[in-house]
């Protein structure tokens, strides 16, 4: 994905929180990144994945690219090798502390994404970076194959959060075909385990029987970026307001401006859908 940014990864960052890497710096140059950087590219010939729109990324300053989250998970990474190559940026993916966790794929997802902490994407966006969110997470990831080709934002008003608290505009990046990578079958032990343990149970198999992933072609539609209101209600979303009355403007103007963009998100994924 050159240009590579140089990324310590969640780890370090939990370690010197105040610090975060500017993108000056270039990926690191390891045996494990470049085995990566393999891969996606890989995933990116075997997919015929393009991306139209990117040169509504910004060249310099912070971001959040919001995608959505198919069971596949990987199509989002494809879009990093694009961004790379036409824009010259890296794009930081926010995860989950229990991956970066894991043993062996810990130190692997560490080398270019960072933990998904509201306090650490606030500090990445402070430095200039771009950054790349799937709010629909694990809930929407697992959802079956009645409900592909749609989002389910509902609640998750994070990344709208950071936009409105940073002022940094959100461009999303619609790709319903990556729900067509595997097929996943309506049963009710998924949503059940989900339930009970937040833990993904899905019934799903990829090309023809097997969990191999479908070749199908992949295509990222990029919006135009979205900015967030600049109205002193909207500024205020700190939680920490002096009054209950301003509270309820920056709760209001939080949820006005989160209604927006999921509507944006649903109409980009029919206009993905439509498109040849």
């Amino acid at each position: 994905m050159s240009p590579r940014p140089d990324l310590d990864g969640a780890m370090a960052r939990e370690r010197a929180p105040d610090r975060p890497e500017a993108s000056a710096r270039p990926y690191p140059n390891t045996l494990s990144f470049r085995c990566i950087e393999a891969v996606v590219r890989g995933l990116v010939a075997y997919h015929r994945h393009e991306v139209r729109g990117v040169e509504n990324l910004p060249r310099e300053g912070a971001a959040i690219v919001v995608t959505n989250h198919s069971l596949a998970t990987y199509d989002s990474l494809l879009l990093a090798p694009h961004v790379a190559d036409h824009i010259g940026r890296r794009m930081i993916g926010l995860v989950g502390r229990e991956l970066l966790a894991a043993p062996g794929l810990g130190g692997i997802f560490s080398q270019f994404s960072a933990l998904g902490t509201r306090e650490n994407a606030e500090r990445l966006l402070g430095v200039g970076e771009l950054i790349l969110a799937m709010p629909g997470g694990m809930r929407e990831s697992i959802r079956d194959a009645r409900s592909r080709y749609r989002i389910d934002w509902a609640g998750r008003k994070g990344f709208a959060y950071l936009s409105l608290k940073t002022g940094a505009p959100i461009v999303l990046a619609a790709c319903p075909r990556a729900d067509d990578i595997f097929y996943v079958y309506p049963n009710p032990i998924t949503p059940f385990v989900y339930r009970r343990l937040k833990l993904p149970a899905p019934l799903f198999r990829g090309l023809g029987p097997t969990p191999i992933p479908r070749p199908v072609k992949l295509t990222h539609h990029l919006s135009e970026p979205i900015f967030p209101p600049t109205t002193a209600s909207a500024a205020n979303t700190s939680g920490r307001a002096s009054s209950p009355s301003r509270r309820g403007d920056a709760d209001a103007a939080l949820g006005d401006y989160h209604a927006r963009v999921v509507s944006r998100m649903d109409e980009l994924m029919r206009e993905a859908l439509a498109s040849p």
